[in-house]
């Protein structure tokens, strides 16, 4: 029995040993062990240290370097690290550092000249642990060497060298054109830019455009940079440009050409038609419409194709309606409306006293009333019936409806019947009074015999 409790007392023991020991630590974030045996296993109470791995420096200079291990867990690692910084590359007279990558640990950055500057030596540096590798470049001026010369021509001024910018002035010749830009300049590759000119005699025949007109520019012969400028006649549209440059190959752009202006179908109307039809009507020519019975035009009759290549807008077709004509003395028969339609009819009859002239049926047409609206004039009559031995007052020629004369005897004769009559509204007098006298005396002395 002893026997067996000393086999379990070594095993536990042994099982204690085993558990209280660390793995090696694994920690990351460039942080390398100071002292790397290689170790596997650290037993328990082990302590190891740490520091930050090539290009990379402690963010705190007072954090702990080192942990421990308790039984079989490491302490807390304190160390931080953090890429170390190059710094300032410096600078470079007449050119640039570009920084795609900073300027930590790892960054690569790149030299750039100025315009006008060529760059000698290498163009990338990169961070290094110990700082900046390599040298700072330098930029140096460019320089162009003489600029080409040309057939018929000369250049100003003349160098053995020329800086970046610097430029030289082309002439030609007498009688000759310059073709081309009159200066080049010195660019920023080390050669003169744009090509230079040429001197040739360059001349334009006059431009041959139909139904066109010169509005500006000189009248031929015309030389190189001469101008033009063209119109084209009234109904005609331009295809091309209207500004042309006599150039080496002739005009730029070409001639334009004037074509006729077209249009095409003009706008339909409802409740009415066109003419003539045609699938293209040129400049000026003019369509015709008309209305559908019961429909009356509005707008002109007559519209042209425009010289925009449109017609002028279109009428329309208004159904037909009549206004109440206003005929004074008169009242219509039956009922009123406010207005009357196509083919509708409508009829009057003139106040007492005064007679119709015209139709007194008139019928709503395209054109209006018809016929005419009437008039009601007033009845007049002629001079009323003399009678013998008396007279009458007012004398006139005629007398309108309503107007009275009064009658009187002479002395010795008595007014039988009434003294005032009126024109009436058939054109005449009442009948007139008489005037009776002698005939009276002579019945009397009758009856006293």
């Amino acid at each position: 029995m002893l026997r067996y409790l000393i086999i379990l007392s070594t095993l536990l023991m042994t099982a204690v040993n085993v558990r209280a020991q660390c793995e090696r630590p694994a920690v990351g974030g460039n942080r390398i062990l100071t002292d790397d045996s290689g170790q596997s296993e650290f037993p328990d109470g082990s302590t190891v240290k740490f520091r930050c791995s090539s290009g990379y420096v402690s963010v705190s200079t007072s954090a702990s370097r080192s942990i421990t291990c308790t039984g079989t867990q490491w302490s807390e690692l304190e160390l931080q690290c953090k890429k170390k910084s190059c710094g300032n590359p410096g600078s470079i007279a007449n050119g640039r550092y570009q920084y795609p990558q900073g300027i930590e640990f790892g960054a690569t950055i790149t030299a750039v000249c100025d315009d006008g500057y060529r760059l000698v030596g290498r163009s990338d540096r990169n961070c290094r642990e110990n700082g900046w590798d390599g040298r700072a470049p330098v930029c140096e001026v460019v320089k162009c060497l003489n600029p080409p010369s040309i057939t018929d021509g000369q250049f100003e001024p003349e160098a053995e060298s020329y800086d970046y910018r610097e430029a030289v002035t082309y002439s030609c010749k007498r009688g000759l054109d310059l073709i081309g830009p009159s200066e080049i300049t010195c660019s920023a590759d080390g050669t003169f830019q744009p090509p230079p000119p040429r001197c040739l005699v360059v001349s334009c025949e006059s431009p041959q455009i139909s139904n066109a007109t010169r509005i500006e520019g000189k009248s031929p012969p015309y030389k190189y940079n001469n101008i033009v400028r063209y119109r084209c006649n009234k109904g005609y549209r331009m295809e091309g440009s209207d500004y042309l440059t006599c150039k080496e190959d002739g005009w730029d752009p070409p001639p334009p050409q004037c074509t006729v202006i077209t249009c095409l179908e003009p706008p339909a109307i409802d409740n009415g038609l066109f003419n003539p039809l045609k699938e293209l009507y040129e400049y000026g020519q003019t369509v015709t419409y008309s209305c559908n019975k019961g429909f009356r035009l509005s707008g002109a009759s007559k519209i042209a194709c425009t010289d925009d290549g449109t017609f002028q807008t279109s009428p329309q077709c208004q159904e037909v309606t009549c206004d109440v004509p206003n005929i004074n003395n008169a009242v219509i028969v039956g009922r009123k409306a406010s207005s009357y339609n196509y083919k509708m009819s409508i009829r009057y009859q003139c106040d007492k006293g005064y007679r119709m002239e015209g139709s007194d049926l008139l019928t709503c047409e395209e054109n209006g009333w018809n016929p005419p609206p009437p008039k009601c004039n007033i009845v007049t009559c002629l001079k009323p019936p003399v009678i013998n031995n008396g007279h009458f007052n007012p004398l006139k020629e005629r007398y309108e409806y309503g107007q009275t004369v009064t009658y009187s005897c002479e002395k010795g004769f008595r007014l039988q019947g009434a003294s005032t009559i009126s024109c009436s509204d058939d054109g005449t007098f009442q009948p007139s009074p008489q005037c009776l006298g002698k005939l009276l005396r002579k019945s009397q002395k009758s009856f006293e015999t």
